[in-house]
C-alpha cells in the first residue's frame, strides 16, 4: 500500500465516526420539522418577521423552547432569524405552511406520528418477519386508518403532495394524447389525472379506487370542472376493474403489494385491457450495486416494508418478470425529470 493509500484509510478511519453520528443523528432533524409542522409555526410567519415572544404567544407555547428550536431550525436554512429573536420564512419553511399549493406539511405530521412510530420496529421485522407497523399499533395501517379518520385524511393529503412533481414530470416525460379513455386504477384523488385532462383536451377518464376515496375524488372533478370527462368508478381492483379503456394507469400502486397481490391486479387489467392498448406503471426502480445515488429507493423499499406488508418496490427485471406473469411485455422504459419511471407495456 503506497504512503497516499495508507493516508486516505487512516483519514476515512478518522472521519468514519462523524459521518455515522450524522447519519444515527438524521431523526434529530426531521423530528424538528415535524414538531415545527405540528405546531403551525410557518403559518404564523406568513405576513412577514414576528419576535419569538409573539410567537410563543400565538401558539400557546413555551418562549425559550421555542426559540432553541427555531434557532436550531434556522441554521438548517428552515427560518431566518433576521435579528435577536426575531424570525421569518425561507423557502423551505414556505413548504409547511398548511395554505402553501405544494405543502409539505401533511407529509411532516406523517413521518413524524404513525411513520416515525413505526421504523422503531424494523430490527423486530428483519428478526422475525413481523410488520412493523402492526407491531406498533397492533393492527395494518389501513385498518388503522379506518379507525383514525384524521390520520386517513392527513396521510392521504401527504400523498397528494408526494406525487404533484411526479405529476409534473410524467406529463414532461409522455404523451397521453394518443389515448381516447384513459383508466387511472387505484387513482387516489385523481390528481394524476386531473393534470392529464387539463393539458389534453381529447381522452375522457375513469377513476377507479375504493368508495371512501372515490367518492371524495367525485367531489374533486368537479371542484375543477372536470366532472363531464371523468367518470369515477368504486371497487375492489382485487376482484375487477373497469372495461373500456385503451390506456390503464397504476401510478405508485404496486410497490404497496406483494408479487402475488401485484399479479391479481395486473390479469385483472389485462382481462380487459384491447390488444391494442397500453398499461402504464409509474413506479421508482431500484437499482443495483453500493452507489449513494440507489439510496433513496432501497430506503423506500424498506418503508414499503415498515408500512405495507409484502409491498416492495423492485427492480426493473423484477417489474418486467411480473408483467410477464400477467401476460405483459415491457415495451418500453422512459425515465422522468423526479426519479419516477414510466413502464409502458402490451398484450403478450
Amino acid at each position: 500500500m503506497t504512503g497516499t493509500a495508507t493516508a486516505s484509510v487512516a483519514k476515512d478511519n478518522i472521519q468514519a465516526p462523524g459521518v455515522l453520528m450524522q447519519m444515527l443523528t438524521g431523526f434529530w432533524v426531521s423530528q424538528s420539522i415535524c414538531a415545527a409542522a405540528k405546531l403551525g409555526i410557518a403559518d404564523q410567519l406568513k405576513e412577514g418577521a414576528r419576535p419569538v415572544s409573539e410567537l410563543a404567544k400565538a401558539l400557546n407555547a413555551h418562549e425559550e423552547n421555542l426559540y432553541r428550536l427555531m434557532r436550531a431550525l434556522a441554521s438548517l436554512g428552515i427560518f431566518r432569524e433576521t435579528e435577536n429573536r426575531v424570525f421569518e420564512l425561507t423557502p423551505l419553511a414556505e413548504l409547511l405552511r398548511s395554505d402553501a399549493p405544494n405543502s409539505m406539511r401533511p407529509m411532516a405530521l406523517m413521518l413524524g406520528a404513525e411513520n416515525y412510530t413505526a421504523w422503531g420496529q424494523v430490527a423486530r421485522a428483519v428478526q422475525f418477519g413481523e410488520s412493523p407497523f402492526e407491531s406498533a399499533y397492533g393492527m395494518p395501517v389501513y385498518e388503522y386508518f379506518g379507525t383514525h379518520p384524521e390520520s386517513a385524511e392527513n396521510f392521504n393529503q401527504a400523498m397528494t403532495a408526494l406525487v404533484t412533481n411526479d405529476n409534473a414530470a410524467i406529463l414532461k416525460s409522455y404523451d397521453f394524447d394518443r389515448f381516447s379513455s384513459i383508466v387511472d386504477v387505484g387513482g387516489g384523488h385523481g390528481t394524476l389525472l386531473t393534470a392529464i385532462l387539463k393539458r389534453y383536451a381529447k381522452p375522457s377518464a375513469v377513476l377507479f379506487d375504493l368508495p371512501q376515496v372515490a367518492e371524495s375524488a367525485a367531489t374533486h372533478f368537479k371542484e375543477v370542472g372536470l366532472g363531464q370527462r371523468c367518470d369515477v368508478q368504486s371497487g375492489d381492483f382485487f376482484g375487477a376493474v373497469p372495461s373500456g379503456g385503451d390506456a390503464y394507469i397504476l401510478s405508485r400502486v404496486l410497490h404497496g403489494f406483494s408479487d402475488e397481490h401485484s399479479g391479481t391486479i395486473l390479469k385483472n387489467i389485462h382481462a380487459v385491457i384491447p390488444s391494442s392498448g397500453k398499461l402504464l406503471l409509474m413506479e421508482f426502480i431500484l437499482e443495483p450495486g453500493n452507489d449513494p445515488s440507489t439510496a433513496r429507493t432501497k430506503l423506500m423499499d424498506v418503508n414499503m416494508m415498515v408500512f405495507a406488508p409484502g409491498g416492495r418496490d423492485r427492480t426493473l427485471e423484477e417489474y418486467t418478470q411480473l408483467l410477464r406473469n400477467a401476460g405483459f411485455e415491457l415495451s418500453n422504459v422512459i425515465p422522468t425529470t423526479s426519479g419516477i419511471v414510466i413502464l409502458e407495456a402490451v398484450k403478450l
